[in-house]
């Protein structure tokens, strides 16, 4: 398996990133400094393409050819909170167009500009659990993951996947929550301030009954109570899909809630490769850290 590394050229400095696992080993500071108080703040794009934005570091990345799998294994002696943020780099927008401009990868962009190691994150419709795997990964072993579904299968199949491919060492708190993501509320009480809410809606993928699906009037009060419970500099994320019965109703419903937020508080997106007949629609509300609340 090979693994794309990035190494600080700073004078003295021995650290480096293992994109596969998302840690950090440096044998020239304590933990402290690149955990706790990071001396280096990792920038990643869906391109696997790393910096180091230390102000007195100029980390290049050493660049390896990497598979799609996440990784197993992990270095023990690496500390775990890092800090890891996802711009949209030049040569990974690029990657993005030439890869068949995929709309997970620019939903990924996102979770990784808000989501940090320690984070509560939501995955309020897990289906087969590649996006609960990828916000394990970012938050790392302090942080908790909450994953909901309204099909048992799908949060069998994503507790399956947690467990193939992450070790207990480096498993995050995982809830499971067999329910409808229009019962948010009861998950998401006052105590709990998610960074990241993300939603991908329609129907299960490669399930047999497609006629279990998420639907335009739950689909609103889910998004209504995770737009009230994010912190501050987090966002709420809909991956909206309008080739099925009932796709494009949830769309529109989608579009307005997140066209009606408040300018002062709220930023709203939407992503959608415009010439592919019934193309995705990806939607994003962050909420800035200068708004009201909490």
């Amino acid at each position: 398996m090979m693994h794309l590394q990035v190494h600080c050229r700073a004078a003295g400095c021995t650290w480096h990133q293992c994109a596969r696992i998302g840690r950090i080993r440096c044998t020239s500071h304590s933990p402290a400094q690149h955990s706790l108080r990071p001396t280096h703040r990792l920038w990643r794009s869906a391109g696997h393409d790393r910096s180091c934005m230390a102000s007195n570091c100029t980390a290049a990345p050493d660049v390896s050819r990497t598979d799609a799998s996440p990784a197993t294994a992990a270095d023990s002696s690496a500390p775990d909170a890092a800090t890891l943020h996802v711009p949209i780099r030049q040569n990974s927008l690029q990657q993005f167009f030439e890869g068949g401009a995929r709309l997970t990868k620019a939903a990924h962009w996102v979770y990784g500009s808000v989501v940090q190691a320690g984070d509560t994150v939501v995955d309020a419709t897990c289906g087969r659990g590649w996006d609960s795997l990828l916000l394990c990964q970012m938050i790392g072993p302090y942080g908790t993951l909450i994953a909901m579904d309204i099909q048992e299968s799908a949060l069998e199949s994503t507790k399956k996947l947690l467990n193939d491919r992450l070790d207990s060492e480096h498993m995050p708190n995982v809830q499971l929550v067999h329910m409808c993501h229009s019962r948010l509320r009861e998950v998401l009480t006052e105590e709990v301030h998610p960074s990241l809410v993300c939603f991908n809606l329609g129907y299960l993928p490669h399930a047999p009954d497609k006629a279990v699906k998420t639907e335009a009037s739950t689909t609103a009060v889910a998004l209504h109570t995770a737009l009230q419970a994010i912190t501050k500099g987090g966002a709420v994320v809909a991956a909206a899909y309008v080739g099925h019965e009932g796709g494009r109703e949830e769309l529109e419903i989608c579009q307005q809630i997140f066209r009606d937020l408040d300018t002062q508080d709220w930023v709203s997106s939407e992503i959608q490769v415009v010439n592919r007949v019934d193309s995705p629609h990806l939607l994003s509300a962050y909420k800035l850290q200068r708004s009201s609340g909490r």
